[in-house]
């Protein structure tokens, strides 16, 4: 087909199945049909693929042969966002893709994605070494997720194991795990895979000068936990206290110390002493004896 030809599929099971009996039911018929177009979407990320289910559409990829924008549309923001990029190369045997951060490893291999030549396989030495990369890294019990694209020569890969043609075998075993493990454990390396955390305030720094009023806007004028705690917990202890004994009545006391008149000092006559004659009394005086 030439460059832009869209293919629009309609009633591609219209004829009876040769084993209708066998189908189970209409939802797990459809969820299967959803993880096949999922896996093709991955596959071929240059391909815009979009499926329309129960008249509601599932997936839209952009076709922009980015690999981040296939596994954005297929497996959702979440898992996306804590992926990696992989690239190495050893003895002909590329390896690319995207792999999970550390901390983001999950309980089961279920976002274990690895396509070979283009196709969609299983391979058990390349998700043992993936997983031996993390080794050091996760936690035991999880299991890195990852999208991780080889290519290998033609002549090195036996495709004739399964039926399905999901399981495939190599020549040499040793040189897909080293290529494997050497390329997701640089990616490690070299990736932040520090645990991100999201604040709800901006840090301070006290080595970055602030202008006055944005410092007194960002400290002075939002009250703390403990203000805040504080403020709380006294107006709980007014709501439990009386009202006779919340708030008493002091009496108001003026006290005003500025006479009304002028203190005249007293007159004393000339010819009268200012003390009078003096009278001693002897208390040590003793009683006469009956």
């Amino acid at each position: 087909c030439p460059t832009g030809t869209t293919i629009i599929i309609r009633d591609l099971f219209y004829n009876t199945p040769a084993r209708m009996k066998f189908l189970k039911k209409d939802v797990s018929e459809a969820n299967a049909a959803a993880a096949v177009a999922d896996r093709i979407a991955l596959s071929h990320p240059e391909i815009a693929f979009k499926l329309i289910r129960d008249g509601k559409q599932t997936l839209n990829t952009a076709g922009d042969g980015k690999i981040t924008s296939a596994v954005y549309s297929v497996l959702g923001r979440e898992f996306s966002g804590t992926l990696i990029p992989v690239n190495g190369e050893l003895d002909r045997i590329t390896v690319k893709g995207l792999t999970c951060k550390p901390i983001s490893c999950r309980p089961t291999r279920n976002y274990q994605f690895l396509f070979l030549n283009g196709r969609l396989v299983r391979s058990g030495t390349v998700s043992a070494a993936a997983e031996q990369a993390y080794k050091n890294s996760a936690m035991i019990g999880k299991f890195p997720g990852f999208v991780l694209y080889l290519t290998v020569p033609f002549d090195t890969v036996d495709v004739n194991v399964h039926p399905a043609k999901t399981e495939v075998r190599f020549s040499d075993e040793k040189r897909i795990f080293d290529a494997v493990y050497h390329a997701v454990k640089t990616a490690i390396s070299k990736g932040d895979t520090r645990p991100e955390i999201k604040l709800k305030q901006p840090v301070f720094n006290p080595f970055e000068r602030l202008k006055t009023e944005e410092y007194r806007q960002q400290t002075i004028e939002k009250p703390t936990v403990a203000e805040k705690i504080y403020s709380e917990s006294i107006s709980l202890h007014k709501s439990f206290v009386p009202p006779a004994f919340s708030s008493p009545e002091k009496p108001k006391v003026i006290y005003d110390n500025t006479p009304k008149e002028p203190i005249k000092p007293p007159v004393i006559p000339e010819d009268k002493p200012a003390v009078k004659e003096r009278v001693s009394v002897d208390i040590m005086r003793e009683e006469p004896e009956e």
